[in-house]
């Protein structure tokens, strides 16, 4: 199992490469045999995701540093160019992150659910989805975080949209729903998950207050 950090860094490769990947190509074509001016939209396209990808990487000094206002510039940088592209909604996740991290809830609401509606991979939108709809059950809107967790897609996911529906129904005072919904997240975790050992503790005790 890789840890969040490098599921992170995997998931944003691949969206990256789903995304610009044949313009890589292209362009690598185009120097190996001589291209035409036709293929200049192409080059363009490949030299703008790098650009980005180049201050994805030089944003990442600036989340570590814990500077806020400078990672708000350096997402702005980022998200502007010829096109959308993968880094600005990673680079928005981890504003979003850092802007929570800082109590600053509010930008971090605001920044999870544009990459939530608006992000251009399954990918960035379902960690956006999780991270706002656990904030939500934190602020006790438990029917927009229910409501954002049934948008999620599936698949990798799905664990995690169950446990934190088991939170959501937790909280409404729903505690025979609340379990069921964690059985369904131990049925998708894996016997060695550390995770698993939580889903347990988390069943444990709303068992104990039945």
């Amino acid at each position: 199992m890789y840890s969040i950090e490098e599921q992170e860094k995997i998931d944003a490769f691949k969206g990256w490469w789903k995304a610009y990947g044949v313009y890589v190509w292209v362009a690598a074509l185009v120097v190996a045999v001589g291209g035409a001016g036709g293929t200049f939209l192409h080059q363009y396209q490949a030299s703008n995701a790098l650009d980005s990808a180049q201050k994805f990487l030089d944003m990442q000094v600036t989340i570590d540093s814990r500077n806020l206002a400078d990672s708000q510039i350096a997402l702005k940088d980022i998200s502007k160019g010829f096109s959308p592209n993968i880094y600005s909604d990673f680079a928005g996740l981890k504003v979003a992150r850092l802007a929570y991290e800082e109590g600053k809830v509010d930008l971090a609401v605001e920044n999870f659910r544009r990459i939530f509606s608006e992000g251009l991979s399954d990918d960035t939108k379902a960690m956006a989805g999780l991270r706002l709809a656990a904030i939500l059950i934190e602020q006790n809107k438990i029917e927009e975080a229910l409501e954002v967790l049934s948008s999620v897609e599936g698949g990798a996911y799905s664990m995690l949209v169950s446990d934190l529906k088991a939170d959501a129904l937790f909280k409404r005072g729903e505690l025979k729903e609340a379990i069921l919904s964690l059985d369904s997240a131990l049925d998708q975790t894996d016997n060695t998950s550390a995770w698993r050992s939580i889903i347990e503790m988390k069943k444990d005790s709303i068992e104990s207050k039945q």
